[in-house]
């Protein structure tokens, strides 16, 4: 996977700010949202990630496994995975968050980051893809990536089948750019 198409998936503040500062427009639909359990999720998955890869358009679907405060800042946190279906109707793009963002309380140990890898996630490059992920292109690697989800939510994360976990889904549109926006940086 070439590094325009990994930089575009850390969707973090960032990624956003980044495209503000480029004069990009940048919208995102409407987001749905649903608790659902482990067994649910992991069993429908690898259809829901199929159905969004045929729709049109760039859709993001998120699996968040818990949602705490940081004990020391109180800061809002959470483990998840994220899902970026991309346009061309082929690349689907895992991400697992890495320690980077996560308070230290709820960092990954280095047992769950060795996990992480034989599960097969790419680790994290610092400054170009900051969190653990994996591109699908084939049918074959959707499967992959599916199951790659169900054990880093049993194995890593820890959950069992009746534990919830918030499945979400949006439409994420990058415009064009925006050269009202541009010049008046110019000016």
């Amino acid at each position: 996977m070439s590094h325009p198409v990994r930089n575009v998936v850390g969707m973090g503040v960032q990624f956003f700010e980044t495209l503000r500062g480029l004069g990009r427009s940048i919208g995102q639909g409407h987001v749905h949202r649903r608790r659902t359990t482990v067994f649910e999720m992991t069993r429908g998955h690898g259809s829901v990630l199929a159905q969004f890869r045929v729709k049109p358009g760039r859709w993001v679907v998120t699996i968040e496994a818990d949602s705490y405060h940081c004990a020391d800042c109180g800061r809002a946190s959470s483990k998840y995975l994220q899902f970026m279906i991309l346009e061309n109707g082929v690349s689907v793009i895992g991400e697992c968050v890495s320690s980077q963002f996560l308070d230290s309380h709820h960092e990954f140990t280095p047992e769950q980051e060795d996990t992480l890898r034989s599960i097969g996630w790419n680790e994290p490059v610092p400054n170009q893809d900051p969190n653990w992920f994996f591109e699908a292109e084939a049918d074959v690697e959707l499967i992959t990536l599916t199951e790659m989800t169900r054990r880093t939510v049993r194995e890593v994360m820890g959950l069992c089948d009746s534990d919830a976990v918030e499945v979400s889904f949006y439409e994420m549109a990058v415009g064009a750019p925006d050269f009202e926006q541009i010049q008046e940086k110019c000016a």
